[in-house]
């Protein structure tokens, strides 16, 4: 199943609609998440039966640039991926306890002395404690076109868990 979201929905309800979804699944699905995706697998997997997951350019641990910006822009996103977002909290207090592959994008850009992707950090990328981590050398959205983490991942979901 493929699940989108809209930035104006409160993540909490994404996870709470993803839960119930993964609850009508015979077998534990692998999730897959993209950037803010990854952080719903992972908090999806927290309560719900998931047999894997696997991330790309995922922010676990918030955007600084978020939690400045939700001063100005008080919208549903920047309190969802600031720095201080529960949702966040709650991962890195109780991460979920499957395996997780977690690809690492790193463009090579610095902003504000910290290597980034282009969108995310890689400090961020990497604050989630459990998942096997794999820097790769790609912006936030090459990573989705990269024969080499596509490979990956397909390794992944078939290795016996």
């Amino acid at each position: 199943m493929d699940i989108s979201y809209e930035n104006v929905t409160p993540l909490v309800d994404t996870i709470s609609y993803i839960r119930a979804e993964v609850a009508k699944c015979e077998v534990p699905p692998i999730l897959i998440g993209h950037s803010l995706g990854g952080v719903i697998a992972a908090s999806v997997a927290q309560v719900s039966p998931v047999a894997k997951i696997a991330t790309l350019g995922t922010p676990f641990g918030g955007s600084f640039a978020a939690s400045v910006m939700r001063w100005f822009m008080p919208t549903q996103l920047m309190r969802d991926i600031s720095q201080q977002s529960p949702i966040l909290a709650s991962l890195k207090n109780d991460p979920p306890q499957v395996p997780i592959l977690s690809f690492v994008t790193d463009s090579g850009l610095s902003v504000l002395g910290e290597q980034t992707d282009g969108v995310v950090t890689v400090r961020s990328q990497m604050a989630l404690t459990g998942p096997t981590y794999i820097v790769v050398p790609n912006n936030h959205f090459e990573v989705l076109m990269a024969p080499d983490v596509a490979k990956q991942i397909d390794d992944f979901i078939g290795a016996a868990a």
